[in-house]
């Protein structure tokens, strides 16, 4: 026997369906993105109502915006990468300018200058040509980018390491607890207590509950895009932190697939003898650390995808001499 649901009942659920669709918008990791700034000139002034089209070199997906009355252009939420950036005005030639690099939560600016022409006429510049465009916010950072995050030598591959290159600020091994085998360092910069400090992941604040000041999730390095590492004067939207401000942005797939796989070993036949062991030998010691990931597309320039994983396996003991009876005690 079927029980039929009340045509009352259905409706409820059609509108309350209705609404979680209405919901749904995309969020923005707003913490995270960049934002693209610029002005659109000729030899005489502005140039009024440019088109502006910027188109993301990886994944090939595109933002569009209209130049203001006095050419100005302002291009908000763009994830970090490089970017093909196209201005296009009537009676002008097309402006086209690759290789316009977009750093994780920094205001770029860019300045156009575009030559009488037809409109189907580009002219182009490349990177050497082009200036490079600068941060307009007024706070100091440094910001690490994919190769330096993964050439240089960190401890226990730990990102928050990182943080210790910057001016001012000093690691302090141990002080943190996370979610990986190995505990973080704290950092305290220009003084301040490492209570006060963020951490941002992927635009969400990555803080440990129990211990404020601390990251909670340590992602592994090879998942790693740009760190940012702010050490003064930040922008209102990161509340509360006094101390630094450490902003991660994780990798995502682009139009062609890549991937990449790795190990890391310690082993005690390549370290050094313990004269203090009762062996007098090294201790015993198996350390491995491996990992890959993996991006590409799923539909092309529309959605991507990007996977990593990482895992540690150590194995070790410490050897000591006991005093203990004979068999004829």
């Amino acid at each position: 026997m079927h029980r039929v649901a009340p045509k009352s009942n259905c409706a409820l659920l059609s509108l309350f369906l209705l609404i979680l669709l209405m919901v749904c918008v995309r969020g923005r990791a707003q913490l995270t993105e960049s934002t693209l700034n610029g002005s659109v000139v000729d030899a005489s002034g502005s140039v009024q109502h440019a088109a502006i089209l910027v188109t993301n070199e990886g994944t090939g997906i595109s933002r569009s915006a209209t130049g203001s009355d006095d050419g100005s252009f302002t291009v908000p939420d763009l994830p970090p990468g490089r970017y093909t950036l196209q201005v296009k005005a009537q009676g002008y030639k097309t402006f086209e300018q690759r290789g316009v690099e977009l750093n994780v939560g920094i205001t770029s600016e860019v300045n156009v200058r575009l030559e009488i022409g037809r409109v189907d006429q580009t002219v182009e510049v490349n990177a050497e040509q082009a200036r490079v465009p600068v941060s307009s916010d007024g706070r100091l950072s440094d910001t690490l980018e994919k190769n330096q995050i993964t050439g240089l030598p960190i401890p226990s591959r730990d990102v928050f390491f990182l943080t210790s290159l910057s001016a001012g600020a000093t690691n302090i091994p141990g002080a943190s607890t996370s979610s990986k085998l190995t505990n973080s360092p704290a950092v305290t910069v220009n003084g301040n207590r490492f209570r006060g400090d963020d951490y941002v992941l992927d635009g969400s604040l990555d803080l440990f509950l129990v211990e404020e000041g601390t990251p909670a999730i340590v992602p592994s390095l090879d998942s790693i895009e740009e760190v940012q590492v702010q050490t003064d004067n930040f922008s209102s939207e990161y509340g509360r932190g006094n101390g630094t401000v450490v902003n991660i942005r994780t990798r995502s797939g682009t139009n062609s697939y890549h991937g990449r796989v790795w190990e890391y070993q310690k082993n005690a036949a390549f370290n050094a003898a313990n004269r203090f062991s009762p062996t007098g030998g090294p201790s015993p010691m198996v350390f491995n650390q491996f990992g890959g990931n993996l991006g590409g597309p799923v539909f092309r320039g529309k959605t991507f995808f990007f996977g990593s994983y990482e895992g540690i396996r150590n194995a070790y003991g410490t050897p000591y001499s006991f005093q203990v009876e004979t068999p004829e005690f």
